[in-house]
């Protein structure tokens, strides 16, 4: 299922979205539609939309300032003609598509059918890794691997995820599965989030924050980081 929020401020050019594109679109649920950047920002921390389609131009210069992480696909309908700037600003944004307004529906909707199957089709493991490599985690690292695995297991499980779970429930499955033992698991893990701090800047410090909320010099957890991701990858 593809999460989709709508930013439009004319409730006119909502309702044709809806009604002339949405409603065409195979494994689409929106999530949102809102008239304001502000309200977007709430509707993206709530939900984490996989979509966003837009007349608003400034869409671009939001997601790069304020989700420096998030990375969903956006269909911006816009006047090419006369906004080329925000189309050159837009195309920097790879995960992009911009449509011209004065096309007919039938042409929007077959472009943003092609656009979501080239670009938003990816698999929770690659949405996980590609978490994980962006916030400072190393595949080198077996406990990034550990950890991998653990997050992709308690997003299908969806137990609760305590210490106790972890150690006699989660890691227990990883090892096995990794032909190790529990121990050896949670050591890795707990040595790669240190090798995330030790090795990297700032950088990743203002990443983490962006992402998770967890503000340096606090430290994600085990716990906190297969829990959260866990449930930022869809249902």
């Amino acid at each position: 299922m593809i999460n989709l929020l709508i930013l439009s401020n004319s409730l006119e050019t909502v309702q044709k979205i809806t009604n002339k594109i949405v409603s065409n679109l195979e494994s689409v649920r929106i999530v949102g539609i809102v008239n304001t950047i502000s309200d977007m920002r709430n509707i993206i921390m709530e939900h984490n939309p996989d979509l966003i389609i837009t007349t608003n131009n400034r869409i671009f210069d939001l997601l790069k300032e304020y989700f420096a992480f998030f990375y969903p696909g956006v269909i911006l309908i816009s006047n090419v003609n006369t906004d080329m700037e925000e189309e050159k600003e837009g195309l920097k944004y790879d995960n992009s598509l911009i449509i011209d307004y004065h096309n007919n529906f039938k042409n929007i909707l077959e472009q943003t059918k092609s656009f979501i199957k080239d670009n938003l089709t990816i698999s929770k493991k690659s949405k996980a890794i590609k978490t994980l490599s962006y916030i400072g985690f190393d595949f080198k690292w077996s406990g990034t691997n550990y950890l991998l695995d653990c997050i992709l297991y308690v997003n299908s499980y969806k137990g609760s995820c305590s210490y106790d779970t972890l150690y006699y429930d989660v890691y227990p499955l990883i090892a096995k599965m990794n032909n190790t033992t529990t121990n050896v698991v949670k050591w890795g893990i707990e040595r790669a989030i240190k090798y995330v701090y030790s090795t990297n800047g700032p950088d990743t410090y203002e990443k983490i924050f962006k992402y998770t909320g967890v503000e340096y010099p606090n430290k994600i957890t085990a716990k906190f980081i297969i829990t959260f991701i866990s449930n930022k990858l869809a249902p």
